[in-house]
């Protein structure tokens, strides 16, 4: 066969990797959380249901996103970049953000809410994308990174003031990533993550709550009974899981168990129920959603489009890999859902539109 015929274009490869990812959560939303609805709601479908919604306008999102064309999405960066910074202002008001564990995250909409965090990592990316692309395209005198650090770090200080520490982060990784695909210089990088060292300690260990939370990490079972419970049902339960599991709804630790089941902690219920080979096959869809993204990367010309090929990427790999590492106990729990995969409609719907413009850079690179 030729050669030719045997290529499949990335934007196929993609949709197939995406749509596996999002068939895999809905049945394991469904399974994880059977036994809460039950309770909760009288209605072991209640959060099926709902994750059903949400992927339906997740999948509308990425269908429009996936039709714009970079020229499109570009001229989407600073008014998307500015309702986002007024949405994280607005969460802060009493009355109008809604506080859950001393943190506040959400605005709600009668019975369904949105999380603007979310929505700050995409837009983030996609704003920087813009000033960088903007940046290379000036050949002739290009200017510093440093207001471009600066302005980037505006929805992070919002974020941190929700007290979504996890999320902050994980959007000053995407900052760092993007600036060094830009060419920071590596001793000024050097010279930066010195300087977040007092910020991160003042920021965890002069913070008590903070401070436990990595004591449990450290030792979660000397914590078992409060900060390390989680962590250590989380291994208990991805451990009884073995190679092949126990079976689709066979899961023990669902049952009361595991907190946040269906949520941050919905990969514990994968091991136990689908074993080491559901756990590879999502290592896997992410490995491989990273390799083809950075492929999308590389082939694009205009220098925007591929910062925000490499962002996208970067985004959902990163938050990917940062909730497999807090559930395995490699690093401390965030409070962060797996892409995809976990219950909610901020992140799902984030997630597939980031997609669909991943999507629509894809074709434009196999036009190139």
């Amino acid at each position: 066969m030729d050669r030719e015929h045997q290529h499949i274009p990335a934007y196929i490869l993609l949709s197939w990797v995406t749509m596996a990812l999002v068939a895999l959560g809905v049945v394991m939303v469904y399974s994880s959380s059977v036994a809460k609805a039950a309770r909760d709601f009288n209605d072991p479908q209640h959060f099926l249901t709902r994750q059903l919604i949400w992927v339906s306008l997740g999948l509308i999102a990425m269908l429009i996103a996936s039709l714009l064309d970079s020229a499109q999405v570009k001229k989407l960066a600073w008014p998307l970049f500015t309702v986002t910074l007024i949405t994280l202002l607005l969460v802060l008001i009493p009355g109008i953000g809604k506080e859950a564990n001393g943190a506040r995250r959400w605005i709600n909409f009668g019975s369904f809410g949105f999380q603007p965090s979310e929505f700050a990592k995409l837009s983030l990316v996609l704003y920087l994308s813009f000033l960088l692309g903007k940046r290379a395209d000036n050949k002739d005198e290009k200017p510093g990174l440093l207001p471009v650090f600066v302005i980037a770090h505006v929805p992070v200080v919002l974020v941190l003031a929700e007290r979504d520490f996890g999320t902050a982060v994980l959007m000053e990784i995407f900052i760092i990533a993007l600036l060094v695909s830009a060419g920071l210089k590596w001793r000024y990088l050097v010279v930066l993550l010195m300087a977040l060292v007092p910020i991160a300690y003042i920021l965890i260990i002069r913070k008590d709550y903070r401070l436990k939370r990595v004591l449990a990490w450290l030792d979660p079972w000397s914590f078992r009974q409060d900060l390390g419970y989680q962590t250590v049902q989380s291994l208990i339960s991805m451990g009884s899981g073995g190679v092949f599991g126990l079976g689709l709804g066979e899961s023990k630790q669902k049952l009361f168990f595991l907190p946040e089941n269906h949520t941050d902690f919905i990969l514990s219920i994968v091991g136990e129920e689908l074993g080491l080979i559901g756990l590879l096959f999502i290592v896997l869809a992410f490995v491989s959603f990273g390799v083809i993204g950075l492929r999308i990367a590389f082939k694009l010309q205009d220098n925007f489009a591929k910062y925000l090929a490499f962002g996208i990427t970067f985004m959902i790999v990163t938050t990917a890999v940062t909730n497999i590492c807090v559930v395995t106990g490699v690093l401390p729990n965030k409070g962060l859902t797996l892409p995809f995969i976990s219950y909610g409609g901020s992140n799902l719907i984030v997630s597939l539109a980031a997609t669909g413009l991943l999507l629509s850079l894809a074709r434009q690179a196999e036009e190139a």
